[in-house]
């Protein structure tokens, strides 16, 4: 019975840990696509894209200086890759 149980215990923490995983991952692509979107944004002189698909906030994020753009989302990046 307890071995049972440890299975379990141990299927279940696979599953939370394959979620987390999935979840980092995500964000991690995300981040990555906005440092790109602003350094492309920093090199061009071009209003960035990604930040005006956001519905609420887009906006106010579109006004951020290019060089902060780049600076936020590069320590992002750098957080979550590792």
């Amino acid at each position: 019975m307890c071995l049972s149980t440890s299975r379990k215990t141990v299927r279940i923490n696979g599953k939370k840990g394959a979620r987390q995983s999935w979840i980092f991952s995500s964000l991690t692509f995300l981040s990555v696509a906005h440092l790109v979107d602003s350094i492309y944004a920093l090199i061009s002189g071009a209003e960035s894209r990604l930040l005006t698909i956001y519905p609420f906030i887009g906006e106010k994020l579109s006004t951020m200086l290019p060089i902060h753009y780049v600076s936020v989302s590069a320590l992002v990046s750098l957080l979550c890759w590792g």
